[in-house]
């Protein structure tokens, strides 16, 4: 049963990450960009919920569990960002609320993307 629900919210992730990040690429507007940053972060908080830390299996197909305090730390962080981008995107682009909205949006996703760079930089030394 876990390889199924880990099926399920590997392709529940996967789906939601390119609606949202198609939706910012196409974006004309901050607005936009903010609510493709929602939809993606929104994501995120649906794999957690739906048993993405119960049901973890890795490369080799082995039931690997998320312990349950860090996938409630992660769904909990996913979420604020989460709100934050909905709350950028329902604000004006000159007030306070959106600066501070966007700005915690902004580097929480930073701080992600900062944290993968060692893995990023495992997987290319194991190429050359």
């Amino acid at each position: 049963q876990a390889a199924l629900t880990w099926r399920k919210v590997v392709r529940i992730k996967i789906v939601g990450q390119i609606i949202g990040l198609t939706r910012m690429v196409a974006a004309k507007t901050t607005e936009g960009v903010m609510q493709g940053g929602a939809i993606l972060m929104g994501s995120l908080v649906l794999f957690f919920l739906a048993g993405a830390g119960r049901s973890r299996h890795d490369g080799e197909g082995a039931w690997i569990p998320i312990p349950s305090n860090v996938s409630t730390m992660a769904t909990s962080i996913d979420a604020t960002l989460c709100y934050a981008a909905f709350v950028a995107s329902r604000s004006p682009v000159d007030s306070t609320k959106f600066i501070v909205a966007a700005s915690i949006y902004s580097v929480g996703t930073a701080i992600g993307a900062l944290e993968g760079i060692p893995k990023f930089l495992k997987v290319l030394k194991g190429l050359v």
